[in-house]
């Protein structure tokens, strides 16, 4: 596994550029209908689960718990956290499509 041992500093442009990008794809999720925006979280979901294993290695690699009994910690709170948490967005948008609210 290669890792970056130090990226440098980021130009500002390219944060003001980042920054527009986020922008505009928050306003493209914002008009997209309910069904369509589960359906991305469900892909984003598929991705991070195939991807799961090499982010807890690349982690536990990068902190030098590899081969540790920790390492595995690395799991729960990399991918295993950001699975959880695009299951309760789904979840959540399900539950305003099927009832027009989230039950409280």
């Amino acid at each position: 596994m290669t890792l970056l041992a130090n990226p440098g500093p980021t130009a500002y442009s390219q944060v003001d550029r980042d920054l527009a990008e986020l922008r505009a794809g928050a306003e493209r999720w914002s008009a997209l209908p309910l069904g369509e925006k589960i359906a991305l979280l469900m892909e984003c979901r598929a991705a991070v689960y195939r991807q799961a294993a090499h982010w807890t290695a690349v982690a536990a690699e990068a902190k030098g718990l590899t081969g540790t009994p920790v390492a595995g910690e690395e799991a729960l709170s990399g991918p295993w956290a950001l699975l959880r948490a695009l299951n309760a967005y789904a979840a959540t948008l399900s539950e305003i499509a099927r009832n027009g609210r989230v039950r409280v």
